[in-house]
């Protein structure tokens, strides 16, 4: 049986519903500590079902084969936030084309945000954007944020801008981003993760 992790997060056009997943990234390390960033951008795609699959092709290699899935890998998905956004989101994504789909039926799932708060490790301020991820690596690590100039918030507009206008500096910027999510995700998951469940 193979050992993997897979650090995971989405980009989104928004926080109402229907929320759409317009960028993901997928960080796949195996066992041999071997690490592999890919990047899906709904622009790349015919449709978001093709989009969609591909993405879950991306996280489960053996595809749809339960089974063989279970039998053949170990993985701990690792999010930021993922129980409460990321994975209900992609798990609404995929019901409405009738594809019925949950990472944490098949994965160890380690959400950095909630495992947090419940061993009380973030003991931040009352204030907007204190638990956000890079303000969480900032307090705990420091460091490593080269991309602070765009938000959540700012990325469905810079997304449709570089889309639209075609503009592929912006749109590697905003890959660059989603990257950065997962990396600052990975650095405080191997920074706390002895104290994880």
């Amino acid at each position: 049986m193979s050992l993997r992790e897979i650090v995971f997060d989405i980009e989104t056009n928004g926080f109402k519903y229907p929320v759409d997943i317009l960028m993901a990234t997928v960080l796949e390390i195996k066992d041999n500590g071997l690490h592999k960033y890919t990047t899906l951008s709904l622009r790349d795609f015919d449709d978001n079902y093709d989009f969609l699959c591909s993405l879950l092709k991306l996280m489960s290699p053996d595809g749809y084969d339960e089974l063989k899935f279970l039998l053949n890998t170990q993985t701990t998905l690792i999010t930021f936030n993922g129980k409460k956004f990321d994975l209900p989101v992609l798990r609404d994504n995929l019901l409405r084309y009738g594809v019925e789909w949950y990472p944490v039926k098949y994965f160890k799932h380690v959400d950095i945000y909630d495992d947090f708060i419940r061993n009380n490790f973030i003991r931040s301020p009352k204030t907007l954007g204190a638990n956000k991820l890079e303000s969480v690596h900032a307090r705990y690590i420091g460091g490593g944020i080269d991309i602070d100039d765009i938000s959540g918030s700012d990325f469905p507009d810079l997304y449709k801008e570089a889309v639209e206008k075609g503009d592929e500096d912006l749109h590697q910027l905003l890959v660059d981003y989603n990257q950065q999510d997962v990396r600052l995700t990975l650095e405080l998951y191997n920074r706390f993760k002895m104290f994880l469940p």
